[in-house]
């Protein structure tokens, strides 16, 4: 049988210590209570985000941490390419709408890779006082993007039914 020797850095997880201290960074949003009780947990994805299911096929809420200490924190909405774009095109006639119910700083705008166009907020992860403080934060945004959007896919997935 195999097994785990000592010198191994590989946890119970079969992580290593990095992604174990990575798993230990995101566990309290990886545990947010959301306001809708469908929303189910998000999940987390090695290097640097946690995704969150929308009710439309292939698309999630992203939860992202880049550059470290002076990189950017920050939430926005992504999925597979072709499922993506379909749920982008059902938005965009109510993107102001969603904009204006979203939290103050979230914007309707290209992806940094300039593919396609995202509901997203972000920020300098140097603005805050602890990690605590980063977390917080996050689960906060993550929790009213799901409340914000979750509703108005679920609307569109209904009308697009004929």
């Amino acid at each position: 049988s195999a097994s785990i020797g000592q010198g191994d850095s590989a946890n119970a997880l079969g992580e290593s210590a990095k992604q174990a201290e990575y798993r230990a960074w995101w566990q309290p949003v990886l545990e947010i209570k959301f306001d809708d009780p469908d929303q189910e947990a998000p999940k987390l994805f090695w290097p640097n985000n946690v995704r969150a299911a929308l009710p439309w096929p292939q698309t999630w809420i992203l939860v992202f941490r880049v550059g470290g200490d002076s990189g950017k924190i920050g939430v926005c909405i992504a999925g597979r390419t072709a499922a993506y774009v379909e749920l982008i095109s059902a938005l965009t006639p109510i993107k102001d709408e969603i904009v204006a119910a979203l939290p103050s700083g979230s914007d309707y705008q290209k992806f940094n890779s300039g593919n396609g166009y995202t509901f997203n907020i972000s920020r300098n992860a140097a603005d805050f006082e602890s990690e605590s403080e980063k977390r917080d934060w996050l689960k906060s945004v993550l929790n009213s993007y799901v409340n914000v959007l979750r509703p108005r896919i679920k609307g569109l997935m209904l009308t697009n039914r004929t």
